[in-house]
């Protein structure tokens, strides 16, 4: 048997007992005896004292392996381990997170980070140190090897244990998982417009009627395709050629730049009286929201620029939504306050028939022309040329327009209708006017159809979203379904997998042993020791450990042994002994 070095130090110990093992050890401790009070450092210690420290020390080894019997050792110890790491790699704390400062890491973090680091390489290098002490070979063949049936058992796992299956599922899973997004993202991306926009077309198909009073219409989600209509345009040239008429401005050309002369003014040149604007807050608000409204008109980009629109009224929308709206109220006051003026019979006469006549004049002279020179900046915006002067170019005859840009031409034919609505009566003998009265119906009836057409399209778009919405729930819940019974099927096979390791490691390794190689594990364990312990066995010797064994059988199990050992060596990466060559 080979002796270990503790029993080569106590047979050391016993054969000289006057000379201690450790020098070191015996010279400190004579020193201790000295200092010790009453103690004469001349005399020698007592042979009883020296048996007596002999059996003490060689007792402790004897029991040096034991495991303690204090249940709580191991956590004390853990903990102590714990505390002292802790104490060696202390970091300063750093607050400023929480102060809403940007984290910097200093120099504490780093020096702590690196202590680690060298920590975790420091256990690495002696872990690997130790491994290869504990599987380096000596000639003299004194070598930690594992047992045979260790061996046995680890080469029968490796063999079919090996289970790739669990890999396999995991790359299948894996892969159905990528189809999947793949797919989901195809239903996505299949109506991606419409997905989308659900938010934004709500307050055009909630619309039941369409009318000039309808609620203010929000425009559409930027980057999106634009619900757009073609819409005529002609009846609005024919209101502009009107407008110079007799019964109207007075003036058959260039009655445009009476209103908005060509030298930039952008504000539209009222020819109401200024102390009528001073005294009236409601004409006068008219006359400002109208100038304000046609600014906007002008400075919004045109079609088919259709995005800029979007993004011009996101910015300003409320300064649209109010203008509109105060056009709108202005002038159902100022309808409302001259049909309260107008007398009961022609012949009426006296101050109140005077303001009705000077109402119902710059009604016809001012307010009218004025709100066809902001509707044609309006229509303007389905993306024809404008050129200021020229009453033949002031709207596009045919314009594409979204429903938040036809609402204010739509608004504003609502007003003029409301307007003319004052003066019917007087101008059922005037020809000028009556003409005027059929383009704008024309007009009116046009844009409502084509914003009717814009809230059905918007229907019909929703309609595909709540389809969409609804196709990929579906799909989305199939998807999940599928995915339960993969994991479902997953687990089961592991399940399975383990239970046959476990009814697998139940069994008797020695039996499966022999049913794989035909030799007993008992007979492998003595050839291998055998050849562990001595560079070349007699086999007639190795023989008589295996009975019923020929020396064929033994010579050749032994040259099997070898091969099989070292091939085990290689694999885990360790340099073979040299009985695995002999």
């Amino acid at each position: 048997m080979v002796r270990t070095r503790r029993q080569a130090a106590h047979e050391l110990h016993d054969e000289n007992t006057e000379q201690p093992v450790n020098a070191p050890a015996a010279a400190l401790k004579s020193r201790r005896e000295k200092r010790l009070p009453g103690s004469d450092q001349n005399e020698a210690p007592s042979s009883d004292t020296r048996k007596r420290k002999r059996h003490q020390q060689v007792q402790t080894d004897e029991h040096e392996n034991e495991a303690p019997s204090d249940p709580n050792f191991y956590n004390v110890t853990t903990n102590n381990v714990r505390r002292s790491r802790r104490k060696a790699v202390s970091t300063q704390k750093d607050n400023s997170g929480w102060r809403g400062h940007t984290f910097e890491p200093n120099r504490h973090h780093e020096y702590a980070g690196d202590h680690i680091a060298a920590d975790d390489e420091t256990r690495e290098a002696d872990n690997a140190a130790q491994g290869e002490a504990a599987t380096e070979q000596t000639d003299d063949g004194r070598v930690n090897h594992e047992s045979e049936a260790e061996v046995g058992a680890n080469e029968a796992a490796e063999d079919g244990g090996n289970d790739d299956e669990g890999s396999d599922d995991d790359d299948d899973g894996n892969k159905d998982d990528d189809n999947a997004a793949e797919a989901l993202e195809r239903v996505a991306n299949a109506d991606q417009d419409t997905l989308t926009q659900g938010e934004t077309l709500d307050n055009i198909t909630a619309l039941s009627t369409v009318t000039a009073n309808m609620p203010y219409i929000e425009q559409e989600l930027a980057g999106k395709t634009a619900i757009t209509a073609n819409v005529d345009c002609a009846e609005a040239q024919c209101l502009l050629q009107v407008m110079g008429d007799e019964a109207w401005t007075k003036r058959q050309e260039k009655w445009h730049d009476a209103f908005v002369p060509p030298n930039g003014n952008d504000k539209i040149n009222w020819s109401i009286p200024r102390t009528l604007l001073n005294k009236n807050a409601v004409l006068r608000n008219f006359c400002l929201s109208a100038d304000l409204l046609r600014n906007i008109c002008l400075d919004m980009p045109r079609a088919p620029d259709m995005e800029g629109q979007r993004r011009y009224l996101a910015e300003n929308s409320q300064s649209v939504r109010q203008s509109l709206s105060a056009i709108q109220n202005c002038t159902w006051k100022i309808t409302e306050g001259t049909i309260d003026l107008k007398p009961r019979d022609a012949s009426s006469r006296g101050t109140k028939k005077t303001s009705y006549d000077n109402i119902v004049h710059h009604i016809c002279a001012q307010l009218i022309p004025a709100l066809v020179v902001v509707l044609s900046a309006a229509l303007a915006l389905g993306g024809a040329p404008m050129e200021t002067g020229s009453t033949e170019s002031l709207g596009p005859k045919d314009g594409e327009f979204m429903a938040c840009t036809l609402q204010i031409p739509l608004r504003l034919v609502g007003s003029l209708s409301q307007l003319y609505s004052v003066m019917e009566d007087e101008t059922k003998l005037s020809a000028g006017r009556q003409a005027f009265a059929e383009h704008l119906t024309a007009l009116r009836n046009t844009l409502f159809r084509s914003m009717r057409a814009l809230r059905d399209e918007a229907k019909e778009r929703l309609a595909k979203e709540r389809l969409a919405k609804e196709r990929l729930q579906r799909w989305e819940a199939q998807e999940r379904k599928r995915r339960r019974l993969r994991e479902e099927e997953t687990r089961k096979a592991a399940y399975e997998r383990h239970m046959k390791l476990f009814v697998a490691s139940t069994q008797d390794p020695r039996r499966n042993y022999y049913d794989k190689w035909g030799w007993k594990m008992e007979e492998d364990e003595k050839l291998l020791d055998a050849i562990r312990r001595i560079e070349s066995p007699a086999m007639d010797v190795l023989v008589r450990y295996t009975p019923g064994r020929t020396l064929e059988d033994v010579r050749e199990r032994v040259k099997h042994l070898r091969n099989r050992m070292r091939n085990k060596f290689e694999r885990q990466g360790q340099r073979p002994p040299r009985w695995c060559y002999y």
